[in-house]
């Protein structure tokens, strides 16, 4: 479903008469990036089938923050002083935000009002309190950048075969989620090989040539770029970098590269297979099999991490409500205690620890380019966790 938002706020309404408001936010502002955002609202129309069951009166807001961070602040306020219908009806809890740093901003103000936000893509280190969440209101779907991180120097560490690991890093200094999965990686590499150079793709002077020049020493590459946080200039310089890459080099990479985007603007993707990883919590290899194929059955376009983290958000809300929470400062205390299993995994609970973290997710998979398709499969020799 779609509904195109007021140009103010950036809210509109999928439902006007029903009493426990949910809100949806997405990030719209070009074509690629509408893409992403419908895939984080494809699990809703299953909440709203699912509270029509019930007999749950549910009705849902979906909200553009257009993945800048001063406009989910400008929506988080909103909606959180917003009083809908009769009876002064308040928002129940947030599904999103899709970055770090544009959650980390809309925060405060959800905290402040005591509400609910679930995100299935947000993974800062230490989201809670870095982002003054004094109330406690986050939880996640998705395991964290530490996650990430390790996931890569296991690797590396441990099966990559490089005796003497010597890595590059291109990031954004200046975005929240890029710096912090590079300090993370930074912390768990130390003892395991060598930095040779950090490399600013956020910098307007940045110079392919140059940075490939002065990364020349390193036999891995480590493309850490942030997820088109307010513009797209980092992301796209860390697809040049990836664009060059044909000599058997190791590069690891961002979860926010894990899109088709990426494949289908590399033409040198078959020399990637196998050198190119990707540490993701969830991939169609490791699905649930009623899952994959309710998804293919009811839904246009491919199932990915996204799209999978985005319905247990809706899936966890889903099972709350189903209890008879009706309340936000219910469904945060109902959700530090509640385990079910996840609709699209085979083997995992969908829980939270004290700081909001996915419980069950403590490693990710690592997958790479097909030799023969444009699509991305598990690393050989990985196992489904």
């Amino acid at each position: 479903m779609a509904a195109t938002p007021q140009p103010d706020s950036g809210i509109s309404k999928a439902n006007r008469s029903t009493p426990l408001p949910l809100r949806f936010p997405s990030a719209t502002r070009r074509a690629r990036t509408f893409r992403l955002a419908n895939k984080c609202c494809l699990g809703w129309p299953k909440l709203k089938k699912k509270a029509v069951e019930a007999e749950i009166n549910l009705e849902m807001v979906i909200a553009n923050d257009r993945n800048v961070p001063a406009q989910a602040e400008v929506v988080a306020k909103a909606l959180t002083n917003w009083q809908i219908g009769e009876g002064e009806r308040r928002i129940l809890a947030v599904v999103g935000h899709y970055t770090s740093p544009v959650t980390c901003t809309a925060l405060p103000s959800y905290s402040a009002a005591d509400v609910v936000v679930i995100s299935p893509t947000s993974t800062l280190t230490n989201l809670r309190q870095d982002c003054q969440d004094s109330q406690q209101v986050f939880f996640r779907t998705s395991s964290s950048s530490e996650v990430e991180a390790d996931t890569f120097v296991r690797y590396i560490a441990e099966k990559s075969q490089i005796a003497d690991p010597k890595v590059a890093i291109f990031y954004n200094p200046n975005e929240g989620f890029s710096r912090d999965l590079t300090e993370q990686f930074e912390r768990l590499f130390q003892g395991k090989g060598t930095i040779v150079q950090k490399i600013d793709l956020s910098d307007q002077n940045f110079n392919l040539d140059q940075a490939l020049s002065d990364a020349s020493s390193a036999n891995i590459f480590a493309v850490f770029p942030d997820g088109k946080t307010e513009n797209r200039g980092s992301f796209d310089r860390a697809l040049e970098v990836l664009k060059t890459a044909d000599d058997g080099r190791l590069i690891v990479g961002s979860n926010t590269l894990y899109q088709n985007e990426v494949l289908g603007s590399i033409k040198n993707r078959r020399s990637l297979a196998g050198k190119f990883l990707l540490a993701v919590d969830w991939h169609p290899q490791c699905s649930a099999e009623a899952f994959t194929t309710a998804y293919q059955s009811e839904w246009i376009g491919g199932v990915n991490r996204l799209t999978a983290l985005s319905y247990e958000a809706v899936q966890v809300l889903a099972a709350a409500f189903q209890e008879g929470v009706s309340s936000s400062p219910a469904l945060k205390s109902r959700l530090r205690t509640i385990s079910i299993q996840s609709d699209v995994f085979t083997r995992k609970q969908l829980s939270f620890d004290a700081d909001g973290n996915r419980r069950d997710i403590t490693n990710r998979v690592l997958a790479t380019p097909a030799s023969d398709m444009n699509r991305f499969v598990l690393l050989d020799g990985e196992t489904c966790p």
